[in-house]
């Protein structure tokens, strides 16, 4: 990761900060791994041909280390935010981030407020998973064995302005259900109306307990 600075129009706007990351290749893994963090292998890594080259092998990862996970990569949210949530211990980890799904969740919650719902934070609950955790790690109901967490455009979201790890009710019944999830929905629905390339799809579920 580097730290750079743009140079726009000096007489009437400020210098613009802003972080190069560049990938670590995907050729640098070896048996699962980068290094100790294990990642495990991609559906097609090892034969068959994907329906769509985005089930294809990632090209290569971002590398997260203490010392970056908190670079914001908008600005609800830092790097740390989507990493896969298992080998606590083990570093540095290896991320996939697509852009277009940072764009999506912020344009989301330009449109949950502008619906009259303030967002000061949207909780990643499960972003990028490596294929072994995919499988494996967590509660493993109802995944999909192509899911596209493991490439980095998915995420599962909620609202969670007081911080106490639960979904806000933000459809003022009082009460916490699926109903919440389906406002968040209905905004990314708008999101996707508005932004065709943005278009990947939205689901709702009840959180596992």
């Amino acid at each position: 990761m580097y730290r750079l600075a743009l140079k726009l129009d000096q007489a009437t706007r400020p210098l613009q900060d802003f972080n190069l990351i560049t990938l670590v290749p995907f050729s640098e893994k070896q048996n699962g791994h980068i290094g100790l963090y294990y990642l495990g292998n991609w559906p097609f890594e090892h034969g068959g041909k994907p329906k769509t080259p985005e089930y294809g092998n990632p090209n290569g990862f971002i590398q997260v280390t203490p010392e970056n996970a908190d670079t914001h990569v908008s600005a609800h949210f830092k790097l740390r935010d989507f990493l896969t949530k298992d080998q606590p211990n083990v570093l540095p980890k290896y991320l996939l981030l697509n852009p277009k799904l940072v764009d999506k969740l912020e344009l989301t919650v330009r449109e949950l407020e502008a619906m009259g719902h303030p967002v000061r934070r949207l909780t990643i609950m499960s972003g990028f998973r490596t294929p072994t955790y995919n499988v494996h790690g967590g509660n493993i109901a109802g995944r999909a064995n192509l899911s596209r967490h493991m490439y980095g455009d998915a995420s599962d979201v909620f609202v969670d302005n007081d911080g106490n790890g639960m979904m806000d009710d933000l459809n003022g019944d009082h009460r916490v259900d699926l109903r919440d999830a389906q406002v968040i929905h209905r905004a990314a629905e708008r999101v996707e109306q508005k932004y065709p390339s943005l278009v990947g799809g939205v689901g709702v579920y009840s959180a596992p307990r």
